[in-house]
């Protein structure tokens, strides 16, 4: 893959599919902006792995579900690193598990903030850059719970999650005038914090049953999508959305 030279933004990089995919992009010569929500050190554990490695890269933070603060970190990144090339709307949470009967609006929209609208911001602040230049290739890490529904109370996980698939295909359109693809990964198991936090021990235990493969990915598993969507390899790619789950949906 041909991706020496360029730039990257990361966002949820601090752990993760995110810090996973900001590393490999740094040992493929990429210099990459790793955006860390509340998790410093691990921004700065991945920056230091880039590092090792001889690659580049800087620390960004910031609401992503603020749009003056994802203006203000995309300025940064092209400001230290130069126009971004690549952009990995990766940050998102389910933020707690609670059903629609017992949903207020304040957490329905909390979680639509972090998952969907933090996908508008990030796209909707590099593509100044990117259509001018009439490159670019953006890439969202959506969800098997927006084809499944998710565990019980990930309601507005997994609609803000559809919206994204949704919100890809609409881009795709959009942007392919531009020479800018728009594609998104759809993890299923992971082992993730993400898993850790929200689910239980019995529940990792039926899950792993329901996997083909029989095993959980690893943030590598999906990493590598990723830099593969971003890739010349996949050029005529784009509205797609790409299930990484070892067999779980296969549709």
């Amino acid at each position: 893959m041909q991706l020496n030279g360029k730039t990257a933004l990361v966002t949820g990089a601090s752990r993760g599919i995110g810090y996973a995919t900001a590393v490999t992009f740094g040992t493929q010569g990429v210099n990459v902006a790793i955006h860390y929500g509340g998790h410093k050190q691990g921004a700065e554990e991945a920056l230091a792995d880039i590092e090792k490695a001889g690659g580049k890269g800087i620390v960004v933070t910031g609401d992503v579900a603020d749009k003056a603060a994802v203006d203000a970190m995309v300025a940064q990144t092209q400001k230290e690193l130069g126009p971004i090339d690549y952009c990995v709307a990766n940050a998102g949470t389910l933020v707690e598990r609670c059903q629609i009967k017992d949903m207020d609006p304040e957490l329905w929209h909390r979680c639509l903030g972090v998952n969907l609208h933090s996908f508008y911001y990030t796209v909707k602040a590099v593509l100044p850059s990117m259509i001018e230049r009439k490159t670019g290739a953006i890439v969202g890490t959506s969800s098997l719970a927006a084809r499944l529904g998710g565990g019980m109370g990930a309601a507005a996980y997994a609609a803000a999650k559809a919206g994204m698939n949704g919100l890809t295909r609409t881009l795709a359109k959009e942007l392919a005038q531009y020479n800018i693809r728009v594609n998104n990964v759809s993890p299923g198991l992971i082992k993730t914090k993400y898993h850790e936090d929200f689910n239980t021990p019995e529940g990792v235990e039926k899950a792993t049953a329901s996997i083909p493969l029989k095993r959980w990915g690893t943030w590598e598993d999906v990493s590598d999508v990723i830099l593969f969507l971003c890739a010349e390899e996949s050029r005529y790619m784009t509205g797609q959305t790409l299930e990484v789950n070892g067999g779980m949906f296969n549709l």
